[in-house]
C-alpha cells in the first residue's frame, strides 16, 4: 500500500503585477495505491482554490467562463446497469442438414456493470455478462468511451 499527497501555492495570472489583481492559487492532491496478486487499485483526489477571484474577474468581464472560487475533479457519476437479452440466431432455416441436430435454442444473457463518469465526455466502464444456454461465454469486459 502507497499512500501520498501534494500541496502547491502561489500567484495566478501573468505579465505586470500591477495589471492584475493580488490573487493566489493552491492546489492540493492525495493519492493512494494498493497492489496485491494481478489487482492493482488506485485512487486519487484533486481540489484547489483561488483567492480573490471578485477581483480577478473583473479584468475578465464579458468573459462566458469566469474563475471558480474553489474546484475539483470534475462531475463524476457512478451509475450500475442491468440488461436482459433474449435473441434467435436461427430464426429461419430451409432445411436442417443432414447429420446435424437443428434446434431452435434462444440464448439469454444477463449482464450487470458500472459505468464511471469522469465529466460529460468520458467514461469507463466495467460489466460481466453470464449466458444461460453456453456459459464458455461467460465474460468480464472493460472499456472506456469518449466523446467529443
Amino acid at each position: 500500500m502507497t499512500v501520498g499527497g501534494g500541496v502547491f501555492s502561489g500567484k495566478a495570472g501573468q505579465g505586470p503585477p500591477t495589471s492584475r489583481p493580488n490573487a493566489c492559487v493552491t492546489l492540493w492532491e492525495g493519492h493512494a495505491r494498493w497492489q496485491t496478486g494481478p489487482l492493482d487499485l488506485q485512487a486519487l483526489y484533486a481540489r484547489g482554490a483561488i483567492t480573490d477571484t471578485e477581483a480577478l474577474n473583473l479584468t475578465f468581464v464579458g468573459d462566458p467562463t469566469p474563475v471558480p472560487k474553489t474546484f475539483w475533479g470534475g462531475d463524476y457519476a457512478l451509475t450500475p446497469f442491468a440488461r436482459y437479452e433474449r435473441f434467435t440466431p436461427r430464426l429461419r432455416m430451409h432445411r436442417c442438414p443432414k447429420g446435424s441436430v437443428c434446434r431452435r435454442r434462444r440464448p439469454t444473457v444477463w449482464t450487470i456493470g458500472e459505468n464511471f463518469n469522469l465529466g460529460p465526455n468520458v467514461v469507463f466502464k466495467i460489466d460481466y455478462q453470464k449466458f444461460k444456454v453456453d456459459s464458455s461465454r461467460d465474460r468480464f469486459d472493460l472499456g472506456m468511451g469518449c466523446a467529443f
